[in-house]
């Protein structure tokens, strides 16, 4: 008998560029080998918006969750990982960068979204539909969403989470509004950046939100205000039963982390 082909190793992110595995290597191949080197949710940790929390410290710093869950429209969110450097940085260039290599991070953050729900089908029995929180058209170099649910879609090759689509989508932006990154850190002007977002989104296909318990997936959470409005235009105008998050990455608090370790915005 032949002896079976030594698989090469894979590169652990942020080198994913490089992997052998890049073009081909199922989710979870890449979530286990993310998981190598991303910053996983602390021990001590805010139930509702996964945020850090600090020696002593019971109760979340972040504003909405000490709301009900009611009033912010979401149960939780979860995050893959928290956002140091590495994992800031890309996101950034999959965001930002026009240069076409760039686009290839779309496949791998798709697939460690899915890893992510794979690892937590038990957690997630109850959801039957899973949207992106949507970006503009015509946003420039990509709309970052559209392109890593996509590759979420194409990597479900069982067909086992309700993904819609890409060429049916069921939520999406109408319209370019001011990004939440370029208001600063005030919750004020996050919340007013939020609301008008939530205001240029449209439900292409209502019926199919109706009375569904909805996981929305977006790259960042910082505060939770943009998450809140988007799960708020689900239940109300979408009658969605329920919205729950989860995210790329957490962005933490650079109060309560050491300065070498605070991500660049």
């Amino acid at each position: 008998m032949n002896p079976r082909p030594a698989v090469p190793p894979a590169e652990a992110f942020p080198n994913c560029q490089r992997c052998p595995h890049r073009d081909n290597g199922p989710a979870r191949f890449c979530g286990d080998c993310a998981a190598r080197t991303l910053k996983p949710v602390a021990a001590h940790h805010c139930p509702v918006c996964c945020q850090t929390l600090g020696s002593g410290e019971e109760k979340c710093r972040n504003k909405i969750c000490g709301w009900t869950a009611q009033n912010r429209f979401f149960t939780r969110v979860d995050t893959v990982a928290m956002l140091a450097p590495e994992l800031n940085g890309k996101i950034k260039d999959f965001k930002y960068e026009a240069a076409p290599h760039h686009a290839s991070w779309g496949k791998v953050f798709g697939r460690l979204i899915l890893d992510w729900m794979e690892q937590r089908a038990d957690d997630l029995a109850d959801i039957n539909l899973v949207l992106g929180n949507p970006t503009a058209p015509g946003r420039a170099p990509r709309r970052h969403i559209e392109h890593m649910l996509a590759a979420a879609y194409d990597e479900d090759t069982t067909g086992n989470w309700p993904i819609p689509s890409p060429k049916r989508p069921v939520l999406i932006k109408t319209r370019e509004t001011t990004r939440s990154a370029a208001t600063g850190t005030g919750w004020s002007d996050k919340m007013r950046a939020a609301r008008e977002h939530a205001a240029a989104l449209r439900l292409e296909r209502p019926n199919v939100t109706d009375s569904r318990r909805i996981l929305l997936i977006d790259d960042l959470l910082t505060t939770g205000a943009q998450m809140h409005t988007v799960a708020k235009f689900l239940i109300e105008k979408g009658r969605a039963t329920s919205v729950r998050g989860l995210v790329l990455g957490r962005v933490e608090w650079p109060d309560i982390l050491p300065p070498a370790t605070r991500p660049v915005r």
